[in-house]
């Protein structure tokens, strides 16, 4: 009679490879499992910060330079004595030009002219000029010694209306002279906007 009790468990078969069988490869992260996420300390030297940087000034859209929207930037390159020079060569014929004109007389735009003129004994700057919609004389409010390359001048200005009898006009105005003598003027008085007009020298006095 066989024993009582549970009957023996079944050996279970060998893990040990035999040949034929492959052995089970070895186990891997998966794919999904989350990265190590690296220490917020550097190991590295800290560095030092870069000093900030200053933003560098518009070009002028006059002249191209910077020296109208940085006033500092002549004054402080040129010496004196080119100052002088610069200042002592405005003198001459400057061609202008109107978009005003062109569009509304264009029959008379060939007329516009401006010719400066520079007082060596008084210091001073005059004008004569010709803008279709005045035609006379201004004179800077400053002495030519305050003028500086591609800075505004204030001037004032007196003329004579052509289309109106000859009636006497006067009023201000802004002068930009560029350091190659490139010119943009702007007359106040003479209607709700400014009048402008622009052009170069091309001929000395």
């Amino acid at each position: 009679m066989p024993p009582r009790g549970r009957p023996p468990k079944p050996t279970a078969p060998s893990m040990v490879a035999t040949s034929g069988v492959k052995k089970r490869a070895p186990r891997t992260k998966s794919a999904s499992a989350t990265p190590e996420v690296p220490s917020t300390r550097s190991s590295l030297p800290m560095q030092a910060r870069a000093e900030p940087t200053t933003n560098s000034p518009k070009a002028c859209p006059t002249c191209g330079c910077t020296c109208n929207t940085n006033n500092t930037t002549t004054r402080q390159t040129w010496t004196q004595e080119q100052l002088e020079t610069w200042r002592n060569q405005i003198r001459g014929h400057y061609h202008i030009y109107s978009r005003e004109v062109e569009d509304q007389w264009p029959d008379d735009i060939d007329e516009m002219y401006l010719r400066i003129n520079v007082g060596k004994i008084w210091g001073g700057l005059s004008a004569k000029f010709n803008c279709v919609r005045v035609e006379g004389t201004f004179s800077l409010s400053q002495q030519l010694s305050k003028l500086f390359p591609g800075e505004p001048a204030r001037f004032q200005w007196t003329g004579e209306d052509p289309e109106d009898c000859g009636r006497t006009m006067h009023g201000g105005g802004d002068i930009t002279i560029t350091k190659d003598f490139k010119i943009k003027c702007d007359f106040f008085d003479l209607g709700d906007d400014a009048f402008e007009c622009e052009g170069e020298k091309y001929e000395d006095d």
